[in-house]
């Protein structure tokens, strides 16, 4: 998901790169309209009526933004004065709107009683730029998305964004913030569409802090300075309690995942080959990052408490559906080789098992979150994930043979498909998800020995999520490819 709602800071010093006297914190008002403008006459020229009627529906709205989506799609704002600057007026419009587009459709203020949800988000959509990205992604339109989200990467590294000289900490923090969210959410965007990222990780740029300490900064606080001397690391020493922080090196190993999971396909078709010890590293990677969660960190009833009491439940539950996503797409290559005969491997019927264990512990997780108001998944991607979670549970009723395992698997296969349904209604692509489903369905009625296998067309089933698929027989048959078709998998490897 693309986050570029920080290339509005972007775009308004890219005007003064190179100058450093300027105070950080009015670069905003000297270069964009804010919700509440003066004009010549003195008279406030504040939003129409008609998109935001009142006072009390922008902060709800912005409210909302922070509530679902700022903890999944990107993590760029400081709450606190985003919602102070709501309050008075004083946020620019093209941010305002760009979030409003997003949680509009979560909004129960009667102004909305007679618009579907889908359709919320597209006048305020209409008025921003830089959160167009996320927008077009929750449709579907992942091309869009994708230039966009370019677009936002060479502004932050024409900036230099992470070292862009600040005078506090809190904005040295939210540039910092903004270019990890830019790689992180490019971890998605380029998986859609096989294409290699823009920015490269760096070694030297610290993760985010701890969400507790963060939701405490203000502009009064000067900026820190780091050890920058050979041998030091920020992102080696970074706080292990910070949620953020621990998301973004999960999702470095994600793009790992990706990556691998693509060479797997391209090695069919050609001799191109990558290390087989690649599979292993990175096993060895996700149990290593589980096994390093401080224990405040670690997936508990308690902890999800204690993390929800803090304001951070939402955050806390995401970290651990992407750590169960990374788990069940890791290992996903291992339910077909498990059920070959000939497989003759213990080891790939245990990487099946933990397959099937990382879905069924993404789907308990999700309906535990389902019955707190400030822990519930809603988000666009979830959707999605729960589709992938849902073909393992398909996978146990194909080959299982245990009844309680099946038994087990039909039930979360029927909650899954209720919650990815309910999830339809605010977001047009988990209609794909659902689309999907039923693709993936015809697959097995038609050849179920080979549903699971490896190739083009699940590759674009695992990781395209924003692209509409057609039945597997209708364009691929397996090793029956032109060579041509695997140029954009090539593309993602060429790094």
């Amino acid at each position: 998901m693309a986050i570029i709602a920080f290339a509005l800071h972007a775009i308004g010093r890219l005007d003064c790169v190179g100058v450093t006297d300027d105070p950080a914190p009015n670069t905003l008002e000297k270069h964009y309209e804010s919700l509440g403008n003066q004009v010549d006459d003195g008279r406030p020229r504040r939003v129409s009526s008609l998109v935001v009627p009142d006072a009390a529906l922008a902060e709800d709205l912005a409210s909302l933004y922070f509530r679902y989506m700022h903890i999944t799609f990107h993590n760029i704002f400081h709450r606190a004065t985003f919602i102070a600057q709501v309050k008075d007026s004083s946020i620019p419009k093209i941010l305002f709107f760009g979030v409003a587009g997003l949680s509009a459709r979560y909004s129960t203020h009667p102004v909305f009683a007679s618009i579907t949800p889908w359709d919320r988000g597209r006048p305020y959509r209409d008025e921003s730029c830089m959160l167009l990205a996320a927008n077009a992604s929750v449709e579907g339109d992942s091309r869009a998305e994708s230039v966009y989200q370019a677009i936002a990467s060479r502004m932050a590294m024409l900036l230099d964004l992470p070292n862009l000289p600040t005078e506090s900490v809190l904005e040295q923090e939210i540039n910092r913030r903004v270019w990890w969210s830019l790689i992180t959410t490019e971890t998605w965007s380029s998986a859609t569409q096989s294409l290699p990222r823009y920015i490269k990780p760096r070694n030297n740029v610290p993760l985010p802090i701890d969400e507790r300490r963060f939701a405490s900064l203000t502009y009064n606080m000067p900026e820190i300075q780091y050890d920058s001397s050979p041998g030091s690391s920020p992102i080696c020493n970074f706080d292990p309690h910070s949620l953020v922080a621990q998301m973004i090196r999960l999702n470095l190993l994600l793009y790992d995942i990706i990556v691998f999971l693509n060479s797997r396909v391209v090695d069919t078709q050609d001799e191109h080959s990558v290390n087989r010890s690649f599979d292993h590293e990175l096993r060895h990677s996700l149990d290593e990052w589980a096994d390093n969660l401080p224990p405040r960190l670690r997936y508990s009833e308690e902890n999800v408490i204690y993390w929800a009491d803090e304001g951070f439940g939402a955050i806390f539950i995401t970290l651990h559906i992407n750590y169960n996503h990374a788990g069940q797409l890791l290992f996903y290559q291992n339910l077909q080789s498990a059920q070959e005969q000939d497989a003759g491997d213990d080891s790939r019927q245990g990487f099946a098992q933990r397959c099937k264990q990382h879905a069924t512990n993404l789907c308990d997780l999700i309906y535990e979150a389902k019955w707190r108001p400030d822990t519930v998944v809603l988000y666009p991607l979830a959707g999605h994930i729960l589709c992938l979670a849902s073909t393992v549970q398909i996978h146990t009723l194909l080959f299982g043979i245990d009844d309680d395992e099946i038994m087990a698997a039909k039930t979360r296969l029927e909650r899954n498909f209720e919650m990815i349904s309910s999830m339809n209604n605010y977001w047009p692509m988990n209609h794909m998800s659902i689309s999907r489903l039923q693709h993936f369905h015809n697959a097995c009625l038609r050849s179920k020995d080979d549903s699971f296998r490896l190739d083009a067309w699940m590759l674009q089933f695992l990781l395209g999520f924003t692209q509409d698929i057609k039945d597997r027989d209708a364009i691929w048959t397996y090793g029956h490819r032109a060579l041509g078709e695997f140029d954009p998998l090539r593309d993602l490897l060429d790094i």
